[in-house]
């Protein structure tokens, strides 16, 4: 017997900045032309390679948390690595009836089906509707720097982690000089929400430590991958010609981004754009 799709809804109070959230990413769950920008593999190529730092074994059999996950393409790649359950949790409906209902979407290089493991749950993150240490998982990715209480979220994010679990961070890196710019560029063509405001990669571990856990691994990512993230959809949006000539410069860039996320990056991470942390549940 085939397992029913479940989309859960809670009625929590939330804060009015996660509410405005919800606002500007239930519009864009509606814009087919923004969908089909993140669900390109031109799009997945540079933004999804965070994926290639987390080995199987994070998610073989185990039970995955993707926190303010939006249509969640992590889920998916959860699933097809093998985990036992995954559960995803955003306060847009929108976003999340997408994630339930989308036949593929592109992850990193693959497209991949949903899959009966996965059960969303719109509510706010704010009141983590899970019991304590039920996740051998919890993930958020280019969200975190939306959180208006972000120690209180990491805390909640620890509450319901088991001993030795891992939490996955992947965020913009805020103290980029450019970062600045991109926030501008983001606000005026509308793909980033109008209180967005990305933080260090620094402030974060300390916000990390302060909650008791562990960091095992920091990965940095340049530059390139999100500016051109901002203009590829300006460009994919309104002008068919220059969005072909911008989805194969993506393709050029592809193999210098590479190269410069192993060196350069590695070694001046204060230059990077973007981040992944990986943090640990200490055990009892």
């Amino acid at each position: 017997m085939k397992h029913e799709r479940r989309l859960l809804l809670l009625k929590k109070p939330v804060h009015h900045l996660l509410e405005r959230e919800r606002e500007h990413y239930d519009t864009y769950a509606t814009d087919e032309n923004t969908f089909n920008f993140f669900n390109s593999f031109f799009h997945t190529l540079f933004f999804d390679r965070y994926v290639t730092c987390l080995p199987d074994s994070f998610f073989k059999d185990k039970l995955v948390v993707d926190l303010c996950c939006g249509f969640s393409r992590l889920l998916r790649y959860a699933a097809y690595k093998g985990c036992q359950t995954g559960i995803g949790i955003d306060i847009s409906y929108n976003m999340l009836q997408r994630g339930q209902h989308q036949k593929d979407l592109w992850v990193y290089t693959r497209k991949l089906p949903y899959d009966n493991k996965i059960t969303f749950i719109q509510g706010s993150i704010e009141h983590v509707p899970l019991k304590d240490a039920v996740a051998d998982v919890a993930c958020i990715t280019a969200a975190f720097h939306h959180l208006p209480d972000k120690e209180r979220f990491v805390i909640a994010a620890k509450r319901i982690l088991k001993p030795g679990g891992k939490f996955i961070i992947r965020d913009p890196n805020g103290s980029h000089y450019l970062r600045l710019m991109g926030n501008i560029v983001g606000r005026r063509w509308g793909t980033l929400s109008d209180d967005e405001e990305a933080i260090g990669y620094s402030e974060t571990i300390t916000v990390l430590l302060q909650a008791g856990f562990q960091i095992q691994k920091l990965f940095c990512f340049n530059a390139i991958a999100e500016i051109n993230s901002h203009l590829s959809e300006i460009v994919y949006k309104r002008a068919s010609l220059l969005g072909v000539l911008q989805r194969a410069c993506n393709l050029l860039l592809y193999p210098i981004e590479m190269v410069l996320d192993k060196t350069l990056i590695k070694l001046l991470p204060n230059i990077a754009w973007a981040y992944l942390i990986v943090a640990r549940k200490p055990a009892e």
